[in-house]
């Protein structure tokens, strides 16, 4: 008579690896919000904890000699980065995963990057974004310059058709 070992589910707590820390770019988008509702549960099954990033970035036409229109647009950053903050805690309190919120300041691909090199992260996770070929030539989506540059497992989270991740009321 032999052994055959059973497959069973792993518990909290006890799968070291991939989904131990994983840090994903929140931005308020909706597919930043998906990818968050989406994989959260996923990291909190398996014991690991999110850390979600939010990346201060001026839009390049920005000029620091523009007075007045600049204090609007830091003050709209701002506002976005609470936002974003407050979506976190909407989606991820009730589930109970361990989890954090960064703010950084500069380009979001390269700053979500160093946050999961600064923490020993696992894995990262983004939205993706959809864009239009026209925009696609003109914009380098964060994902894509992710995909590209980032050295530890990438998941990029595609929306869902008509899918949105609103946090709970």
């Amino acid at each position: 008579m032999t052994n055959t070992p059973t497959a069973r589910m792993p518990v909290a707590g006890e799968v070291p690896g991939v989904l131990t820390k994983v840090v994903i770019g929140l931005d308020g988008t909706d597919p930043s919000l998906q990818a968050v509702a989406q994989l959260a549960p996923l990291v909190q099954t398996l014991g690991g904890e999110v850390v979600a990033v939010f990346v201060r970035h001026l839009p390049v036409l920005a000029d620091s000699s523009a007075g007045e229109a600049m204090v609007i647009v830091e003050e709209t950053i701002d506002d976005l980065a609470l936002e974003a903050r407050t979506d976190a805690e909407q989606l991820l309190g009730p589930i109970g995963v361990k989890w954090s919120f960064v703010v950084r300041g500069g380009d979001p691909a390269q700053e979500i990057l160093a946050v999961a090199h600064e923490l020993k992260a696992s894995m990262v996770a983004v939205g993706a974004t959809i864009h239009g070929s026209l925009t696609s030539l003109l914009v380098s989506s964060v994902a894509a310059q992710l995909l590209h540059h980032c050295d530890l497992p990438l998941l990029i989270i595609r929306p869902q058709a008509g899918g949105e991740a609103a946090p709970p009321a």
